[in-house]
């Protein structure tokens, strides 16, 4: 048997000494399949043979394929990792307009400013999602490319590493005058910076060092670009909420946090004046982890490595808090990772030896 992509052909017994017989007659093929024959060898499909052998016949081309019969072609399916990958670029890209359209459609209404900024915070953490499924489509699908790895980082540059860094850099020169803080667009503008090229290194670092070993991916060498984006896009959530509670609402009803960031502003408990300086040094000192070897836990791993029901038991308690105190509860998970991952690499630094 002769294999070939796609078609088998079938042998009729042996010919003894003079090879094997093809079930067709040399009189009834002519041009390059009569030659084929002549030597020995089955001619392809499409010279004047029918799939599995017999006479010569005349093979009607296939049928066109019905919309929405049967599966869909396979390079439709290993498309939608990238469009996966375009859709947390979109949502970098929307949550830069967002803020760009926060600044110009101010006019003095601060509320307009606050809801733009967190659609474009919240817009971060959907990039996430995308982020998330494409790389696990991508191998369920074994679509997996080397086109689809370098548009995912240049995604996650856009969504991760530019966005949050430009939205924190807004805020701060929007809101400093309202805490009495005046401080230096260029200072801004170098931790904003700092922060989105540190992001683009960690990347490109990435993709040299990454290996499709299971074990290799266990944990991170330095700060995941999105736990950084995280860090960032939530402390802005956690600012807009503080000044404007109304954020807050569920079907016109405050929500917990809500009715506690309103008993806060009637008790006149403010945010403190540094805290927007705060976020600008936060910045290159996220941008400094990102391209740190500090190891950083990979928590998907970490969840299911003790068993699938596990990990199912986590993600159900987790998502109940997220659902209850949505922007305290990431604020608290996305910045305490990061200080865990800078704890736990100063307590496991290594001692030098005593002589």
């Amino acid at each position: 048997m002769h294999g070939h992509r796609g078609s088998e052909f079938t042998l009729r017994g042996t010919g003894g000494a003079g090879g094997p017989v093809f079930a067709a007659t040399t009189a009834t093929v002519r041009g390059p399949a009569r030659a084929m024959v002549d030597e020995g060898r089955p001619p392809p499909e499409g010279l004047g043979f029918a799939r599995g052998g017999g006479r010569r016949q005349d093979v009607p081309p296939a049928p066109p394929r019905k919309e929405g019969s049967g599966p869909p072609p396979m390079r439709d399916v290993i498309a939608l990792p990238n469009l996966l990958t375009l859709a947390n670029a979109l949502c970098g890209l929307l949550a830069i307009s967002k803020g760009i359209d926060a600044l110009a459609l101010d006019n003095g209404n601060p509320a307009l400013f606050y809801a733009k900024m967190e659609a474009a915070s919240w817009l971060i953490f959907l990039g996430m999602v995308f982020d998330m499924l494409d790389g696990k489509v991508a191998r369920w699908t074994g679509g997996s490319s080397e086109f689809g790895a370098q548009l995912d980082s240049f995604a996650d540059a856009l969504t991760f590493g530019c966005a949050p860094a430009l939205l924190a850099k807004m805020l701060i020169e929007h809101e400093g005058p309202l805490l009495g803080y005046s401080g230096n667009p260029r200072i801004h503008f170098l931790c904003a910076a700092a922060f989105s090229l540190m992001a683009m290194l960690r990347l490109v670092r990435f993709n040299l060092e990454n290996e499709p070993d299971e074990d290799a991916h266990q944990s991170f060498k330095g700060l995941p670009s999105p736990a950084a984006a995280g860090a960032v896009a939530s402390a802005i959530l956690f600012y807009l909420v503080a000044r404007k509670p109304e954020l807050e609402m569920d079907t016109g009803t405050p929500t917990p946090v809500g009715h506690f960031m309103g008993l806060a502003r009637d008790l006149d408990l403010a945010l403190p004046w540094w805290f927007l300086p705060g976020l600008a040094a936060l910045l290159p000192l996220l941008g400094f982890l990102m391209v740190s070897r500090v190891r950083y836990t990979h928590l998907a791993s970490a969840l299911t490595r003790r068993g699938p029901f596990l990990a199912l038991v986590w993600l159900v308690f987790g998502a109940f808090l997220v659902w209850l105190a949505p922007i305290p509860i990431l604020f608290l998970a996305f910045n305490g990772f990061v200080l865990f991952g800078i704890l736990r690499a100063g307590i496991r630094r290594p001692t030098a030896p005593v002589p």
